[in-house]
């Protein structure tokens, strides 16, 4: 099993969803578009099947080049978004390369301006020690070489103390913004020559839509400093009507959510649905009720596939995942009765259950 994705997610898996050859194509058009770095924003709803896509690919990917997969839902605990971001790139970019000290202490370094001024001193004591960095550093000499200002202790409020700091640091995220890029390429080199891989480099990042609202703002908000990174291909899974409502949880609901993430992505494209008739048929044996009436009395899968993705439909149920929970319920029922089932009825109260509970529990306790 790979650390970072399971190997047996690959699309054969998934095979009546077919959606290997979509991510081929997306693969051929991005390697053409890599070489100043480019920003792919792959929509689709939530439980579509954006994270079993991106995992098929990445494991497909991963043969020829190298892959980050970023998991936001699994960090959505931490306080900073740009540590996890790094920890990510150092565990599945610099780990093979981890004899090359110099190369991982740089690639801190500088990533170190990007860390939240009021990270928990826990996080940055990690940091120190995955970069070498000693912990004795001087923060008023920094103050005094960098803005020209001679800051001893005795003259210095805390006040004061924090406005310098907070400057000092601002100043030194927008001039390490290049320096840290210019980092992240030497460590995406280096790995290319220790693993015969090929760029450019690809960096899935999933699960936005699960995540806090300002969790989800602040993994963009952190990432976009490199999306321009040279031979770098962001490829970013959202649920883009959740991220705008998200978007504008925290800016307003006045906030134009769209044009803000226009702004960071240079293409969006929405992941293929597979046929919904393919994918019912394909999960679910009916045993049939004969006793349903039809205009020819001819009862078959295809028919009541038919008439359970018209259901479906019409309550305006799209998710794959959704969907298949209600399958899985439909054949638990199927497979513990020892008699034919009315399968749209039954289909029904599924639905009811799931969507509707205010309907459902009258309807249920009225027949108890």
């Amino acid at each position: 099993m790979d650390k970072f994705v399971e190997e047996n997610e690959v699309f054969e898996k998934y095979s009546i969803i077919k959606r290997e050859q979509y991510a081929d194509f997306l693969t051929n058009f991005l390697n053409q578009q890599a070489e100043n770095g480019y920003v792919l924003n792959l929509n689709a709803e939530w439980g579509a099947g954006k994270t079993t896509f991106l995992k098929c690919w990445y494991n497909k990917l991963k043969a020829n080049h190298p892959v980050v997969y970023f998991d936001a839902w699994k960090t959505d605990f931490t306080h900073d978004a740009m540590t996890a971001l790094m920890d990510s790139f150092h565990a599945q970019l610099a780990n093979p390369i981890s004899d090359n000290k110099a190369l991982i202490r740089d690639f801190y370094e500088k990533g170190m301006h990007f860390i939240k001024i009021a990270v928990p001193s826990l996080a940055v004591g990690y940091l120190k020690h995955k970069s070498g960095m000693q912990n004795d550093e001087s923060l008023l000499q920094d103050i005094t070489d960098t803005f020209g200002i001679n800051v001893t202790e005795d003259s210095c409020s805390d006040a004061l103390k924090e406005t310098l700091k907070a400057a000092l640091e601002q100043r030194k995220k927008v001039e390490g913004i290049h320096e840290f890029k210019t980092a992240l390429e030497n460590i995406a080199d280096e790995y290319i020559k220790v693993s015969n891989k090929h760029i450019p480099i690809y960096i899935f990042i999933d699960e936005l839509d699960r995540c806090r609202p300002n969790y989800a703002i602040e993994v963009i908000e952190n990432v976009k400093h490199f999306f321009n990174t040279k031979n770098f291909v962001f490829v970013i899974a959202t649920d883009t009507k959740q991220l705008q409502h998200s978007i504008k949880a925290i800016y307003g609901y006045q906030f134009d959510s769209n044009l803000y993430l226009s702004r960071f992505f240079n293409q969006s494209v929405t992941l293929p649905q597979p046929k919904l008739i393919e994918f019912i048929l394909s999960k679910y044996q009916f045993k049939l009720d004969t006793s349903f009436p039809t205009d020819k009395n001819i009862i078959d899968d295809t028919l009541i596939a038919k008439l359970i993705t018209k259901v479906f439909k019409y309550h305006n149920i799209n998710s794959l995942r959704e969907i298949d929970k209600i399958l899985i319920s439909l054949d638990s029922c199927g497979k513990s009765a020892d008699k034919e089932l009315n399968v749209l009825s039954l289909l029904t109260l599924l639905i009811l259950r799931n969507f509707h509970p205010k309907i459902y529990i009258p309807v249920i306790i009225e027949d108890a």
